[in-house]
C-alpha cells in the first residue's frame, strides 16, 4: 500500500516537472514574441518620427498657399492657425485671439452645435458649412 502511494505520488511529481517544463517552454516563446513586437514597434516608431516633420512641413507649406481662407481650429471653435487669406478675410493679425463659435450666424448655432457634437462622436465630420 505505501509503495503503491510512493508510486503515485511519483508520478504526480513526475507531471508537475513536466507541466512546469512546459510553461516555462510556452512563457519563454511568449516573452520572444513580445520581444520581437516590442523592436518591430520601436523601428516603426522611429520611421514615423522621421517622417511627421517632412509630411508637417508639406503640409504648412500646402496650408500657407492656398488662396481661399483655411482656418485650423480646436472643438471649442478657437483659432489655432490660419493662412493669409484667412486673416485678411477675418481682418486680423498673427496676435488676435479668434473664437469662430462666437461668430457663428444665429441661424446656424443649433446644426453647428449637432455637428461638432456628431464630430466627438464619430471621429469624422464631411460637409459640414456654415455662415458667420
Amino acid at each position: 500500500m505505501v509503495n503503491k502511494e510512493v508510486l503515485l505520488l511519483k508520478k504526480a511529481l513526475d507531471r508537475q516537472k513536466q507541466a512546469r517544463k512546459q510553461a516555462e517552454r510556452i512563457l519563454e516563446e511568449k516573452s520572444k514574441e513580445l520581444y520581437d513586437l516590442n523592436q518591430h514597434l520601436k523601428e516603426v516608431n522611429n520611421r514615423l518620427e522621421h517622417l511627421t516633420p517632412e509630411h508637417s512641413i508639406k503640409m504648412d507649406t500646402a496650408f500657407l498657399n492656398i488662396i481661399d481662407p483655411y482656418v485650423v481650429m480646436d472643438l471649442k471653435f478657437n483659432v489655432l492657425e490660419m493662412n493669409t487669406s484667412a486673416k485678411e478675410f477675418f481682418m486680423v493679425d498673427d496676435t488676435a485671439q479668434i473664437n469662430l463659435g462666437a461668430m457663428v450666424h444665429s441661424d446656424f448655432l443649433e446644426y453647428s452645435r449637432q455637428s461638432f457634437a456628431t464630430l466627438q462622436e464619430v471621429g469624422v465630420l464631411k460637409n459640414y458649412r456654415s455662415k458667420i
